[in-house]
């Protein structure tokens, strides 16, 4: 039964990362059309961070801090993704 808390905990890691970077890549890509960017990237900012606690605290309220620590190993797997993501399309455009 632990290997299903693992794995609950790792797919809402990965999950969150979804949800979390791909806010942050819509928010970055409409700051030049915005009327005020300023407030497009305190409340993206904000939303992500809700979100994000709200995650990260049901894991741990749920399981302890082995579970934590799965869910952030799915996090950051999915924003290492994202990075090489970009970075392989920086290097198609030049």
């Amino acid at each position: 039964m632990t290997v299903i808390y693992f794995l609950v905990a790792f797919v809402s890691g990965i999950v969150l990362g979804l949800f979390y970077f791909q806010m942050l890549w819509f928010t970055v890509s409409n700051l030049p059309k915005a009327k005020r960017p300023y407030l497009l990237s305190f409340l993206s900012l904000i939303a992500r961070l809700i979100v994000a606690f709200i995650v990260f605290f049901i894991v741990i309220k749920l399981g302890n801090w082995q579970h934590l620590i799965i869910c952030l190993i799915g996090f950051i797997g999915v924003r290492i993704f994202f990075i090489k993501k970009v970075k392989r399309n920086d290097s198609k455009e030049e």
